[in-house]
């Protein structure tokens, strides 16, 4: 990493990269354990999507198999469907620091 070409001059001004975001190399633990957390938020994201996916089926929400019912059937529906709040706070974290 450390011989990796620099990276090419933005003549235009469009990427309006910080110094921090040029540098190349960065180390797993401080890319993982970062300011704002950006790859634990991210596979919290893709956890609560996919349990919202998963509980729109139809045999879940209508409990028509005997581990659905056993598991709540359309309260489970309900509830990994209101998590989308906490979905939501997630994906403001999780979105480029530019932004803010």
């Amino acid at each position: 990493v450390a011989a990796a070409p620099p990276m090419q001059h933005d003549e235009l001004g469009q990427l309006i990269l910080s110094e921090e975001e040029q540098l190349s190399g960065t180390p797993l633990e401080e890319q993982a354990f970062g300011p704002r957390l950006v790859p634990i938020s991210g596979a919290m994201i893709a956890a609560i999507m996919l349990f919202i996916y998963l509980t729109a089926v139809t045999c879940v929400r209508r409990g028509t198999n005997a581990l659905m019912r056993c598991l709540g059937g359309f309260k489970l529906f309900s509830r990994m469907h209101s998590m989308w709040p906490l979905l939501y706070i997630l994906l403001l974290l999780h979105a480029p620091a530019r932004l803010w």
